[in-house]
């Protein structure tokens, strides 16, 4: 899967010889009070907008930098507890009308933030983080990561590193590059062609990186397509099973029946859909509680986790109960990128529950709750990988 990857971490090593030079030209063009000096200085960044809050209302969105509140400055301060600073500051402030100003891709934008009472819950409806204002120590922190990199992870946090520089300086134009090269290696084509695009906007004429950065734009956007396109076939194409590893004669439990619901997620059907019209009352009672699970993609790899309850009986007190165990699925996808067919890899895997319930719901109320974030043993849980093509 890191393969391809020597290429990028050289090409970030060669545009480190020149790094100095365009982190003070991009750190120019961001913004007059940026700063440049070395002491630890530290700014507000916007991490989630609360969908129908008062930010979301107002206009603030992710990555804006927060300048200055009803005349308070909050930017480039030289407490990194400015956050808890800030927060604090909204408490004290009555109901009414409030000027919050932004810094959003190096201007400043000015907003009108209309406060509700302090009982409100949230207040504001935002996260942020806190970021030292130095755009070069997470450029830095990247290119440590990278030329360490082991595993998929370790892509995501360099990706997340150089995020902070471009929030930071947002003209700086080899953070573009780097990210759509990062990007790419994960399969977050979308993502990848943005930041190339990007780069083009910023870059000058004369790079040496225009005309690949062009190239990796079409590249990226045709990878795109084919993924989407896969999606597409995923929910309305019929699953023709073209390898089962290993050959044993029982039936894995994947069942490929997917869809999409009105704002475009993915679920996948529960294990037991084909078993429906079964006179198992528990059976039936999974299928009515849970007859859809989520489907987790992350660039070309895709997961699903399901739970199903079943009974058993135990002796207790010389008398025979009843009681419920649960059986976790999770079933790890991935879109073969490298067939001209449409052909995806399903592993399998399966855990039976320790504990035991002695009603459906009991055990639907403490596990279920968990499922997300179930850790399975991928060796002792594996059961099959399958090959499917979709026609």
């Amino acid at each position: 899967m890191l393969g391809n990857f020597k290429k990028v971490l050289t090409l970030l090593i060669v545009l480190m010889v020149s790094y100095v030079n365009l982190y003070l030209l991009s750190t120019k063009l961001f913004a007059e009070e940026i700063n440049t000096a070395y002491d630890k200085r530290f700014v507000l960044v916007i991490e989630s907008v609360i969908r129908g809050s008062v930010a979301e209302k107002a206009g603030l969105e992710v990555n804006d930098i927060i300048y200055s509140l009803n005349g308070r400055i909050f930017y480039d301060q030289s407490a990194n507890s400015i956050g808890n600073e800030f927060v604090e500051y909204i408490n004290t402030l009555p109901a009414g009308e409030y000027k919050i100003v932004v810094l959003r891709k190096g201007e400043k934008v000015e907003i009108s933030l209309p406060l509700l009472s302090t009982s409100s819950s949230p207040r504001l409806g935002i996260s942020i983080k806190v970021l030292e204002n130095e755009p070069q120590i997470y450029f830095d922190k990247a290119v440590d990561m990278l030329s360490k990199v082991t595993k998929r992870e370790d892509l995501k946090t360099a990706a997340n590193l150089f995020e902070n520089a471009k929030i930071l300086s947002s003209k700086w134009y080899d953070v573009y590059y780097n990210l759509g090269l990062v990007y790419e290696e994960l399969g977050y084509y979308d993502k990848a062609v943005e930041n190339f695009k990007e780069y083009l906007i910023h870059a000058p004429k004369e790079s040496p990186r225009i005309e690949e950065a062009t190239k990796a734009v079409d590249r990226n956007e045709k990878m795109h397509k084919k993924i989407e396109n896969i999606k597409f076939k995923m929910v309305n194409s019929e699953w023709i099973l073209i390898k089962k590893f290993p050959p044993v004669k029982i039936a894995p439990s994947f069942y490929p029946k997917f869809k999409l619901d009105s704002s475009g997620k993915m679920w996948m059907a529960n294990p037991l859909t084909d078993l429906e019209n079964t006179i198992l009352m528990e059976w039936r009672r999974n299928l009515k509680e849970h007859p859809w699970f989520p489907v987790e993609f992350d660039g070309r790899f895709f997961e699903v986790k399901c739970v199903n309850f079943y009974t058993g009986e135990r002796l207790v007190s010389g008398i025979w109960q009843i009681y419920y165990y649960p059986q976790l699925y999770m079933f790890k996808g991935e879109i073969n990128l490298d067939s001209s067919e449409s052909i995806i890899i399903i592993r399998e895997f399966i855990r039976m529950g320790d504990d035991m319930y002695i009603s459906f719901d009991e055990a639907n109320k403490s596990v279920f709750p968990i499922l997300k974030d179930f850790k399975f043993d991928e060796t002792k849980d594996f059961r099959y990988e399958l090959h499917y093509r979709l026609k």
